[in-house]
């Protein structure tokens, strides 16, 4: 379902002609945006997965990760040099240690590599370390630093 869903597509105009996104055209032309015009290519770099606590958010999360890792290396957007299938995650430091523990009971024998970007051990981390990674965790304030 998410793959299908969430993919990039390179039908444009997919979204716009949705008949239930019919309420924003006349935001966007309010903006001096056209929602119809297809002369600009945007190519999917990301998304945002927002809803109730508790709904099982950082699962799926993880999961749609580990199932588009080998897509997230090919990604055309990275150059071969710096090459990472990391997926960043940003959050409160209130649930870094949640990300944590979702990844230990549910991803066996590492099957999700992470590291944590936050506090003082963070700067012990290495390029290496990073895009190795498939998940890098951090927070808001390291993110305002």
């Amino acid at each position: 379902f998410l793959r299908k869903n969430e993919s990039a597509s390179d039908d444009r105009m997919a979204l716009w002609l949705h008949p239930t996104n019919a309420w924003i055209h006349s935001y966007m032309r309010e903006a001096g945006i056209n929602p119809m015009d297809q002369s600009t290519s945007t190519p999917s770099r990301g998304s945002i997965l927002a809803d109730d606590m508790g709904l099982g958010k950082t699962l799926t999360t993880l999961t749609y990760v580990l199932a588009t890792r080998d897509l997230a290396v090919e990604h055309h957007w990275a150059d071969w040099v710096n090459r990472s299938a990391a997926t960043l995650v940003v959050c409160p430091l209130s649930t870094l240690s949640n990300w944590e523990h979702e990844i230990s009971i549910h991803f066996k024998d590492q099957a999700i590599s992470y590291c944590i970007f936050h506090g003082p051990d963070r700067k012990n981390l290495t390029r290496q370390d990073l895009q190795s990674s498939l998940v890098v965790l951090t927070t808001y304030e390291m993110i305002g630093e």
